[in-house]
């Protein structure tokens, strides 16, 4: 870091304060849609934080979690092209003093500088994300011929598309969602599943969530969850039972959503990271482009909190495999 350079860190009051402070900086952050990063944050408690160099003018945004056994913090790097060795040297020393063990570092694009080798990384990866540009994309012209098949046949059968906001929708939710990880896990697909009712109704308190439905009657056969900040909407999750796979549910929800979504002003729709051929294809099928982002994660805590850390780890999946 150059002499003349300085590191800042401001926290916001939350991820909305944190968008509208982008916002007033320049044009609203696309890059930020870009990434599942800050839907995930909106249904567990994080600090939202804004970090700068001046006068370089290099900017980062980071979600901090203050857990009882450890404090993590994921970090967006923007704008595209900036050099990150400034902001990497001042986060590493913000991680010192906020007693940090673990910080994920973001690059989101194929046109920004890669991110610098780091102190005590234990972790670098390269992952793709589908975005959809809602204010560029006809919606009807980008959808695949299978995709369209699917919504017509769903359209036939009577299915309507619902969006609601009422926690009675969790139950369902958890049940589609966990009718399509078991229908993956049988065709040998390496599934995780992290949904539980207290992380619905987490982002449904956060009042930016709203759960769309396929509906055939009053019978729920497909649900996915949408997270929408200003004029960016995250897909979180989502599932459909064995009925609503043969009626094509799956693909008119989405699609109607997105339509839905693209009407009320929204700019992108980010449908998350994807390891999956087959994900990828569903994913493109409604004009979602990839976006490569760069993930670097340093173990920045100090040598107790890393061994305490992996030894809980393991314990826990020690008694999960029970």
């Amino acid at each position: 870091m150059a002499a003349s350079d300085e590191f800042a860190a401001r926290r916001c009051a939350d991820v909305r304060a944190l968008w509208q402070e982008l916002e007033h900086r320049g044009p609203a952050p696309s890059f930020l849609a870009r990434t599942p990063t800050p839907a995930l944050s909106v249904a567990r408690p994080h600090e939202c934080w804004i970090f700068s160099v001046s006068p370089r003018g290099d900017v980062a945004v980071g979600f901090l979690t203050r857990g009882r056994l450890a404090r993590s913090l994921q970090v967006v790097l923007v704008p595209e092209g900036s050099e990150p060795d400034a902001l990497c040297a001042g986060l590493r020393r913000f991680a010192k003093a906020q007693r940090l063990s673990r910080v994920t570092i973001e690059g989101v694009g194929a046109s920004r500088a890669p991110i610098p080798r780091l102190e005590q990384e234990s972790g670098r990866r390269l992952q793709t994300t589908w975005s959809i540009d809602l204010a560029a994309c006809d919606l009807d012209a980008a959808l695949s011929k299978n995709h369209r098949r699917n919504v017509r046949k769903a359209v036939r059968s009577g299915v309507r598309c619902v969006e609601t906001t009422d926690a009675s929708a969790i139950r369902d939710h958890l049940r589609l969602c966990g009718a399509s990880l078991s229908r993956r896990s049988s065709r040998g697909e390496a599934v995780e599943s992290r949904a539980d009712a207290a992380l619905f109704r987490g982002y449904l308190r956060s009042h930016l969530a709203t759960f769309f439905q396929a509906r055939v009657a009053e019978r729920v056969l497909s649900s996915d969850l949408v997270v929408r900040i200003g004029e960016a909407a995250w897909y979180t999750s989502g599932g459909s039972d064995p009925q609503g796979m043969n009626l094509g549910t799956s693909q008119f929800l989405m699609f109607e959503l997105a339509r839905h979504l693209q009407r009320a002003g929204c700019a992108t729709l980010n449908l998350g990271f994807s390891e999956d051929p087959g994900l990828d294809r569903f994913k493109a099928g409604f004009g979602a482009q990839p976006v490569p982002v760069e993930r670097v994660t340093c173990e920045w805590g100090s040598g107790w909190t890393r061994w305490r850390e992996r030894a809980i780890a393991a314990l826990v999946a020690r008694l999960r495999r029970r």
